[in-house]
């Protein structure tokens, strides 16, 4: 599935669609035509992209690598201001995706905090590290994820390795764990892609 044709199906549903891209700038989310919210080190944006994304689409200016509380304290934030309850569309790219956010429990942070502010039938879609998608299949994540109602995931692999997951109806309200994991501290003990 085309991005563009997702948005433009949500689109017909009369609802504002709204986008989180996480590691960027508002690049993507004009490109598609989507209000929301880039998440990223700076604002690299010259006075021409801040005229046009004039009340639609805002930088929040945080370090999503080393401060992930305060980072998504700030993005709820800037949510209740553009008055956003959740995303249409949420993605995560950067340099090697979720790969760049560091350790497992860091990386299990972002994407379970993805899961809660994703709108139903929303997608999230983000690179990870070979390794990563290698790990998540052997050990049951994806496999789990599918079966559970209300989630579909999907791997890619385009240029990189990459997960496409979408929240359905009766979804739960966080990605279940494998129950070899009893808690995300015990992936600190895991060997996914040790920092």
């Amino acid at each position: 599935m085309e991005i563009k044709d997702f948005v433009e199906k949500r689109k017909l549903q009369n609802t504002p669609v709204y986008g989180l891209d996480l590691l960027s700038s508002t690049t993507a989310l004009q490109s598609l035509n989507v209000d929301g919210i880039a998440v990223g080190l700076g604002d690299p944006r010259d006075e021409e992209e801040k005229k046009e994304d004039e009340d639609k689409r805002s930088i929040v200016t945080t370090n999503l690598l080393t401060e992930k509380k305060k980072s998504w304290e700030l993005i709820e934030k800037m949510m209740s201001k553009m008055e956003i309850t959740s995303f249409d569309l949420i993605l995560q790219r950067g340099v090697g995706g979720l790969e760049s956010i560091g350790g497992p429990l860091r990386r299990m942070y972002h994407l379970q905090k993805m899961w809660k502010h994703l709108s139903e039938g929303g997608i999230i879609l983000t690179e990870v590290k070979d390794t990563d998608l290698e790990y998540l299949q052997d050990y049951g994540w994806i496999k789990l994820w599918q079966s559970t109602p209300g989630i579909k995931v999907r791997p890619l692999n385009l240029k990189c390795a990459g997960l496409l997951i979408s929240k359905g109806k009766n979804a739960p309200d966080s990605l279940p764990i494998p129950s070899g994991i009893t808690s995300i501290k015990e992936l600190a003990k895991d060997k996914l892609s040790k920092e």
